[in-house]
Parts: C-alpha cells; structure tokens; sequence
C-alpha cells in the first residue's frame, strides 16, 4: 500500500538545434515518466529572468488533417511514435502535399455527396410512381392539367397541421401522400391565380419541392417509373466509380500518408512538452515530476553529455502539505483493480496513505459476510472473471473476488442458492442466530473504526501534525476516548454494571472530551476563541454521534445476511403454495425457484455491493482519508490504437 516517491528533476543545458531538441524530447516523451512543470515553480528566483518559456508549434492541426484523410478514405487513423528525418527535413514541403489531398479528397466526397442527394430524390419519386404506374396516363399529361399548379416535395411533419389550416379557406388542395420519419410527404393542388399565396405559405413551413427533368417525364407513368428506377443504378454505379477514386487517392499516397502521420503524432506530443521549455540565448532548462523508481530513466539521457546538468530535488513540506505534488499508486498486481473503487471517492494525497490494499480485503470480507451463499457466489465469481478475461475490466476482477467471497462465507453458513440443507454449516446459519451476528457485526465494526483512526493517525505523524495526533478529534485522546466507550458499554451489557471504579473510568471518559474540546479552542487565534468555543462544543456533539452512529451502521453486515436467507424462504414459500394441474405444478415451482434465484442474485448483489462502498466511504474513510490528492499525468504519445493497418 504505497503512493510512490516523487521526485523533481530540473534539466540544465547548452541550448542545441531544434532537429537535437526534437529528438531529445522524443526521448523524454517515450520514457512515459515525466510530468513537466511550469519554470515559474521550478526555477530559483535569481534565474527566472533569464529563462523564458517557449509557446512552441502547435501540431495538433495538421495532426487532425492526416487524421481527416484517413477518415475520407474510410479507415480509422493508428498511428505509431515513429520520428522520421526524411519528413523533418521537409515537414513544410509534406504538410502542403497533405493538404492538396485533403482538397482532391474533399472534392470527391463532395461529388458523392451530391450524387447521393440525387438517389434519395429518385428513390422518393419511384416510391410515389409505384402506385400509379399502372395507369393508362400519358406522367407529363398529369403533372400539366390545365387549370392546376401542381407540386410535389415535403415538409417537416410538425408543420403539416398548420399548413392544413393555413389553406382551409382558399382554393388550394393539399395530398398527404407519405410520412417518413420527421418529414411528411405532400402533393399541393392550386388555381393558377392562387399560385403565389399558396408559394408564400409554402415558403414560410419550409416546403422542399422535388422535380425531376422535363425529359424523363414523357410517356406513360409506367415509363417514367422505370426511367427513373434507370437513372438510379446509373447513379449508383457514378457513386460507387467515385469512392474508389477517393480511395486510390489514399492508397497511391499511403506510403507518405503513414509517415507524416506518425511523425506528427510524435511531435504534437514533443511539443506540448516543449511549451515548458525555458531558453536563454545559450541554454535550456526543464523541471518537472519523475518517479523516484524512474529517475534513472531520465538521467539515462543525460549520463554521456558533459554540457547537461540534472538536478534532483525531493519535494519540500510546503508542497507536500498543499497537495501540489502529483501522486501515482503502486501497488500488487492483485490489489491494483480495487484502485478503482477508492478512485471512485478521491485520490489519496502525497502525504497520506494508500488505502487500495485495506479497501480490497475490507470490502471483500464484507460482501462476502452480507452475500454469503456458495451457489451464488460461484457464479457472480465466474461471470465476473469472465468480464475481466474479455475486457481486462478492474470491475470484473472486483466482483470475480467479491464472488469468492461469497462462496467462503457460503459455506460458513451453509448456503448453497438458497437452500440451507445441502450443506453443513461450519460456522452458523444467520436466519437462527441473529442476535449473535449481530453481535459479531457490531464487533467487526469496532474493529474497523480502529483501523480507520489508527490510520488516521499514522497520516497526522507523515504531515507532521503532532499536536492533532495527541490532542485532536482525530488523534489520539479520540482513539483513548472510543476505546473506553465501547469498553464501558460492552461491560454494562455483558455483566449488568459498569467495571469498578466506575466513577473513575466515567471521569476519565470526561477528561478526554474536555481534552480534546481545549485542543480545537485554543488552536484558534486568541479573538476568534470565544466563537470557536461555541463551534467546537456543537463539533465535539456530532463526534461522539458519529462514533456511535458508524459503529451500530455496521449492523447492516448481520441485517443483509439474515435478509439473505429470508428473501430466498419468501419464495420457497410461494414455491410451496403454487397450485397446478398434474405434471405443470411441479415445473411452476421449480420456474419460481430460478426466478427467485436470479432476483436475488441480480438485485440482492447489487445492494450488497453499494452497501459494502457505503461502509467504506462513510465510515472508514471519514476517520482517516481526505481524497484530494491529484494525478500524475506524465507526457506520453496517447492516441487510441498503435496497430498498423
């Protein structure tokens, strides 16, 4: 259980070309272990002036153009840190080459893109002519009645309503002849002298009128029909002609297109970096975090030039205590998934501990105690590592574990889906020992409050807060004070009184408080004590409630263990009293059986595991973890695939 060492490395040295300092941030780049950090905090203030940061080049363009020429031809940009010097040498040359395909690639979909605005014009009309091709008509006949303004298009289906209502008192017809999707197909019926008003209503909803050539429109409609269903497969196989010119552009310029690519995903990554850089007329100079276990990495760099200094500084109090120095986790391979759960409430400070490793094995003793049935837990162990296997997700280990859990404590209770007289308990059966389990969970509780505040006590002594250790709320007079409560109160209910002397544990108990009540006033500056007296006589009433409250929330243990067994009872229950018709009795109550299985399962587990995180996030990490602590987030190459096609 460990946040990494982190250490500051500050670079020093003669300034070089930029072709040299390319490669020398590629390199710092790759090691994947450097977060940089502004000049401003790393420099001594007596150097300051004669650095200044470089704004550098931005790549992020021109690396989103190579992106848009993959995406045009129809494959998904991956590209791979590849630093090329035949692209370097003629970068301004390879972007300008980039950006004439992406105009040549660019004019083609345009072309698609029209051409497929024809089709879909095309396609609706055919759909409209389907229902009359069979009529002996000569089409332009029909379209060019005389007397008639005819239209064809559509409009938004929203506005058919107030178009009906529009033309309700005029000489104007309207057809609806399709609905599809959010638009309504219509065909408009005017006289000739109503033309313009019906244009204007027409204007005003956004009706898109659809015409075809006059040329196609001689004969009868059945003509028409197949001419246009013609002029469709001849604009297909135009679509069709013009992708594959669209892709033999990319595929006669892949060559240059995979190169440029990679080299500008390696620089847009070497000149965020570079935006950190300080130079003066003659040096540079670069700070950042590193990793105490990497260090070397970078030193690496530097071991064979003698015109480069690297200075290493460990983080001061100051930075540590305000949480300015980025943290990083490390832990065992088995504990590194539930890092997730503690991430889900805050990342542990540089100056606190890791809580990953007491947060796995709490929570998995937990869920296994409120969720223990060897049935159950086999199969939520097995769905879980099936997900982990398949999608390496942190979730699927958590739960394939917690479903391990669940089978140990199966067979403490003797729980196998449900049924309690498959096998033998080896340790007791919460549905007939309840005020013993609950018993136990309230111990168990105890136990982990101390576990919480001694940890809690142990970040006090790393921040170097000793007087909050002996004295404060959270240190030790507090861990004395809960001790001798639960000493005292499990006396009284064990033995009917108070151990002897009473008086004398009951004043120590007071002295505690008053201990630490003088500890918080005094803390304070002298003309704010009266008002922190007030506030702290409230703040020391909410701590002994909470100290009572978290430790009988941990009854819940025994609550959903007893809950259990007495939901699958329920339906064993139901089971029973089912009523059928010879053999379909015994089928309905074995369907009632998985049903009441798979809600248990299901639901039962879901609870189960929200109820284990509340435990741990209120009542463990309110003793002894404040969660505010902030990434490392080292320069790395990020994109989403390294597989070349």
């Amino acid at each position: 259980m460990a946040v990494d060492r982190m250490c500051r490395l500050i670079i020093v040295g003669v300034k070089r070309k930029q072709e040299g300092m390319e490669r020398l941030l590629k390199e710092i780049v790759a090691s994947e272990c450097f977060e940089p950090l502004s000049l401003e905090n790393a420099l001594p203030p007596e150097t300051k002036p004669f650095f200044k940061e470089d704004g550098g080049t931005s790549f992020e363009e021109a690396f989103s153009l190579l992106c848009k020429l993959h995406k045009l031809s129809g494959k998904e940009p991956s590209p791979r840190p590849v630093f090329s010097p035949e692209i370097a040498s003629r970068l301004n040359f390879s972007l300008k080459k980039a950006r004439l395909l992406e105009r040549k690639m660019d004019q083609k979909l345009s072309e698609i893109s029209e051409l497929k605005r024809l089709v879909e014009r095309f396609e609706h009309m055919r759909r409209h002519l389907r229902t009359l091709r069979y009529l002996d008509v000569d089409f332009e006949d029909l379209i060019s009645l005389e007397g008639f303004s005819i239209k064809f298009g559509r409009i938004l289906s929203m506005y058919f309503d107030r178009l009906i209502e529009s033309v309700n008192d005029a000489p104007i017809l309207v057809v609806d002849i399709e609905r599809e999707r959010e638009s309504q197909w219509i065909m408009v019926f005017t006289l000739p002298r109503m033309q313009k008003e019906a244009e204007s209503i027409l204007q005003s909803i956004g009706f898109e009128e659809h015409t075809l050539p006059r040329a196609m429109l001689k004969g009868s409609v059945e003509e028409v029909y197949f001419r246009v269903s013609d002029e469709i497969k001849k604009l297909c196989l135009e679509i069709e002609r013009k992708n594959i010119e669209l892709r033999e552009i990319f595929y006669k310029n892949r060559t240059f297109i995979y190169q440029l690519l990679d080299h500008l995903y390696v620089l847009r990554s070497v000149y965020r970096l570079q935006e950190r850089v300080g130079f003066s007329e003659s040096l540079f100079a670069l700070s950042g975090w590193v990793p105490e276990r990497e260090k070397k990495k970078i030193q690496r760099l530097f071991e064979w030039e003698k015109e480069t200094l690297v200075i290493e500084e460990q983080p001061d109090t100051r930075e540590v205590l305000e949480e300015k120095v980025p943290v990083r986790l490390s832990n065992h391979s088995f504990f590194r998934p539930f890092e997730s759960l503690v991430k889900m409430y805050g990342l542990p400070s540089y100056w606190e501990v890791d809580p990953t490793p007491v947060v796995a094995l709490t929570f998995l003793f937990m869920f296994g105690f409120m969720f223990g049935d060897v049935g159950h837990g086999a199969i939520l162990a097995l769905a879980g590592f099936v997900y982990y296997l398949k999608k390496r997700s942190d979730l699927g280990w958590v739960f394939g574990w917690a479903g391990l859990s669940s089978v140990l404590f199966g067979f403490l209770y003797g729980s196998f889906l449900g049924f309690e007289s498959l096998l033998p308990a080896l340790w007791v059966r919460p549905i007939e020992e309840i005020s013993y389990l609950m018993g136990i969970s309230v111990a168990i509780g105890v136990i982990l409050l101390a576990l919480g505040m001694g940890l809690g006590m142990f970040n006090l002594i790393r921040a170097g807060h000793w007087k909050k250790f002996l004295l404060g709320s959270s240190g030790l007079a507090a861990f004395a004070f809960y001790w001798l409560g639960v000493w005292l109160v499990f006396s009284y209910f064990r033995y009917g009184e108070l151990p002897r002397p009473a008086n004398l544990w009951l004043s120590l108990l007071v002295v505690l408080l008053v201990v630490i009540y003088l500890h918080e006033v005094f803390e304070a500056s002298p003309s704010a004590r009266r008002e922190k007296a007030v506030e702290s006589t409230f703040v020391l009433f909410d701590e002994i409630i909470r100290f009572l409250s978290n430790t009988l929330s941990f009854i819940r243990l025994a609550a959903f263990a007893i809950n259990h067994a007495g939901i699958f009872l329920a339906f064993l229950s139901i089971a029973q009293m089912v009523q059928g018709g010879g053999a379909f009795s015994g089928v309905s109550r074995v369907l009632v059986i998985i049903f009441g299985n798979l809600l248990i399962l299901g639901l039962e587990g879901l609870v189960v595991f929200i109820q284990a995180l509340r435990l741990e996030f209120y009542e463990l990490f309110s003793r002894f973890f404040a969660g505010r602590g902030r990434p490392f987030q080292p320069v790395t190459f990020r994109e989403i695939s390294t597989e070349r096609r």
